[in-house]
C-alpha cells in the first residue's frame, strides 16, 4: 500500500500536559508524563481485552461482520457526541462489513448526569427494542450540548416521543435496575486499562496487514498523535482508537482493512 497523506482536523485537549485526539480523561494518571496511554507507548508488546458482542450488547451493523467497532462512551462528553455521529455515517456505508457496539463509561467525576443518560437508554431497550435505543440515543445525543447541561425531564419526553410508555419508564429510572449492567461496562473497560471516552477497540476478524500497519503509523505521524491513541496489537487483531477520530481517517482505514 501506498504512504498515504492524510491531514485530518481532530479536537484536542489539554490536561496536565497531555494532548490527547479528543478524549475525555476519567482523571487517574493526567500528571505529567504518567497517564496509562503514555505508559503503554514505552512497552515492547502491546495487547488489550476485551469481550468480542456478548448477550445484552446494543450492535447496529452485521453482527458476523469482519470487523467489529467497539465503543465504549459517556453520553455528556463532547467528543462522544461527534464520535457518535461519525460512526452513524460509517455504519450507514459499511453496513455488511462492520458491527458497530456501543457499551457505557460515564466518568462520573467529570458528568454526574452520564450514568442515569446511560441508564434511561437501557430502560427504553428493556421497554421498546433495539431500534428504539439507537433512536432514543440518536436523539439525546443530538439534543444534549455536553459537559451535564442536559435537562435531566428531556429523558422522558423523549421516550414518550418514541411512543415509550411514560409510567413504565418513569418506573424503570426509579428502580436503577440497570445500574449494574452499567457498573459491569465500567468495571470492563478499567480491566482492558481504558481510561477515557471515546475509546474504541476495532476487533478484526482476520489478522491486519501490513498496509494497515502502516497507515495507521502515517496517520500518527502527520497528526502528532501519542502512539497509543492510535494502534494495533501485536498479533494485528484489534485496533485501539482513543478519541474522536474523524470520519475520512475511519473510512480509509476500513478501506484498508478490507483490501
Amino acid at each position: 500500500m501506498e504512504k498515504n497523506n492524510i491531514i485530518v482536523p481532530i479536537a484536542i485537549i489539554l490536561a496536565g500536559g497531555l494532548i490527547g485526539a479528543g478524549i475525555y480523561f476519567n482523571g487517574q494518571g493526567l500528571k505529567g508524563k504518567t497517564t496509562t496511554y503514555e505508559k503503554e507507548t514505552a512497552k515492547t508488546s502491546y495487547s488489550i481485552s476485551i469481550p468480542n458482542i456478548k448477550t445484552g450488547d446494543h450492535v447496529l451493523g452485521t453482527r458476523t461482520a469482519p470487523i467489529i467497532f467497539v465503543e465504549y462512551s459517556d453520553m455528556e462528553c463532547p467528543y462522544c457526541k461527534g464520535f457518535h455521529q461519525t460512526m452513524n455515517k460509517i455504519v450507514s456505508e459499511y453496513s455488511d462489513k462492520i458491527a458497530w457496539v456501543y457499551r457505557h463509561m460515564p466518568i462520573e467525576t467529570l458528568h454526574k448526569k452520564a450514568k442515569n443518560e446511560a441508564h434511561a437508554t437501557e430502560c427504553v431497550a428493556e421497554l421498546a427494542g433495539e431500534a428504539k435505543f439507537w433512536d432514543f440515543i440518536n436523539k439525546i445525543y443530538n439534543i444534549t450540548t455536553s459537559n451535564d447541561r442536559l435537562d435531566q425531564t428531556l429523558l422522558a419526553k423523549t421516550a414518550k416521543e418514541l411512543d415509550v410508555n411514560e409510567k413504565d419508564f418513569a418506573s424503570c429510572m426509579t428502580s436503577d435496575r440497570h445500574m449494574a449492567k452499567i457498573e459491569e461496562s465500567i468495571e470492563e473497560a478499567k480491566g482492558a486499562g481504558i481510561t477515557g471516552t471515546p475509546t474504541t477497540v476495532v476487533l478484526l476478524k482476520n489478522p491486519a496487514k501490513q498496509g494497515v500497519v502502516d497507515f495507521i503509523d502515517d496517520v500518527n505521524l502527520q497528526l502528532g498523535l501519542p502512539p497509543k491513541l492510535f494502534s494495533i496489537t501485536d498479533d494485528r487483531t484489534k485496533i485501539f482508537i482513543g478519541g474522536n477520530l474523524q470520519y475520512s481517517v475511519l473510512n480509509q482505514l476500513i478501506k484498508a482493512l478490507s483490501i
